[in-house]
């Protein structure tokens, strides 16, 4: 039964915004769990923002706009993720507004225990606990628990938590609920930024006051990236960005943890170095480095003893150090690229003005 404005004490009109860029394969799924939602209907609209794509999705969505009058499309001409959640947020005409990610499924619940999550603890932007599919293949069932392993996740709480677990502060959410006014107080996304949007975002609703809360009661499925390729090539981006994006604001995104990877490529390189100038170091050198590769070994088949399953051993022993290196050389290479360039808006936050009247 769909939840009624009566019924539903925290009830309001939501809208939804969804980004997707060739998102054949997702779309589809993803929208039909959004309008399966047990939240009223009538007061929610579905925003589609895509960034020009060419695989078949557009009109896989043009057919839900016709079939569906509550979803609409927003083009995305920049195909970057700042510029296409900025266009959905000057097309929603709600005061709460709920990021989609295509490439995740929904359950009903999902918009109603966001919605109700930022009334009911006061938040000011709120995200839930990130599920991840299983796949079918053990290489597929191993990217699942990469993505959920602290070992490999490090401090991203919206991974690692247990489902009852209680709400908890968080500098770092899954595409997430807002208060619509939250961006009248600190601007929209940064378009400079291609990667690391969320993170710079929330660091300025942080800076100005506000609440960022992770809600491990709500929660999503995600598919993730399993080609080989795209999954490296995912790491690399997401490292490089991390601190390129320190050329386009002064919010600070690097915390003490964000040096791990850095430090261990750097580590990396400074044994290549030394070692070849003085071998007696190389005994002390390379032991950091053969613990890492123990410790992924150890955890490996832990993982793959847990779960009764030996062919997760050897895709986890290829997985970690491929989701590390590539994360920590993008590190590496932003951070020089960062400092060579050097910074391009030293006066301030290039964001985007404030969101603007709601639309009627």
């Amino acid at each position: 039964m769909n939840s009624t404005p009566e019924s539903r004490p925290d009830a309001g009109k939501v809208s939804v915004v969804v980004l997707c860029r060739n998102e054949q394969k997702h779309i589809a799924r993803c929208l039909d769990s959004l309008l399966a939602s047990d939240y009223d209907p009538r007061l929610v609209e579905i925003i589609v923002v895509d960034g020009m794509s060419t695989d078949g999705t557009r009109q896989i969505v043009a057919e839900y706009c016709l079939k569906y009058p509550r979803i609409r499309t927003v083009d995305n001409p920049k195909k970057i993720i700042p510029a296409g959640l900025n266009a959905g947020l000057r097309e929603a005409g709600a005061d709460v507004i709920v990021r989609i990610d295509a490439h995740a499924v929904y359950p009903p619940h999902y918009i109603g225990g966001l919605a109700g999550g930022l009334h009911r603890y006061g938040a000011d932007c709120i995200g839930p606990l990130l599920s991840v599919d299983e796949g079918k293949t053990a290489w597929e069932r191993a990217i699942a628990l990469i993505w959920t392993h602290p070992f490999a996740a490090g401090n991203a709480v919206h991974r690692t938590v247990a489902r009852d677990s209680q709400p908890r502060p968080t500098r770092s959410l899954f595409p997430a609920c807002f208060r619509r006014d939250v961006f009248e107080r600190v601007g929209l996304f940064n378009e400079r930024l291609v990667r690391a949007e969320d993170r710079e975002f929330y660091g300025r609703v942080l800076r100005a006051g506000g609440k960022v809360l992770l809600d491990p009661s709500v929660h999503c499925t995600y598919f993730p990236r399993t080609a080989l390729r795209n999954y490296v090539r995912y790491g690399l981006i997401n490292g490089f960005w991390l601190y390129y994006a320190r050329r386009f604001t002064r919010t600070r995104l690097i915390f003490w943890r964000n040096l791990v990877p850095l430090a261990f490529v750097l580590w990396h390189l400074a044994a290549i170095c030394a070692g070849a100038i003085f071998p007696f170091l190389l005994p002390f050198l390379l032991a950091p480095i053969a613990a890492y590769w123990g410790l992924s070994a150890l955890i490996s088949v832990q993982l793959a003893w847990t779960h009764r399953n030996a062919a997760l051993c050897p895709c986890l022993f290829v997985l970690f150090p491929l989701t590390h290196y590539p994360y920590g050389l993008g590190n590496l290479y932003g951070w020089l690229r960062a400092a060579v360039e050097g910074k391009y808006a030293p006066r301030g936050d290039p964001t985007p003005s404030p969101i603007g009247a709601r639309t009627p």
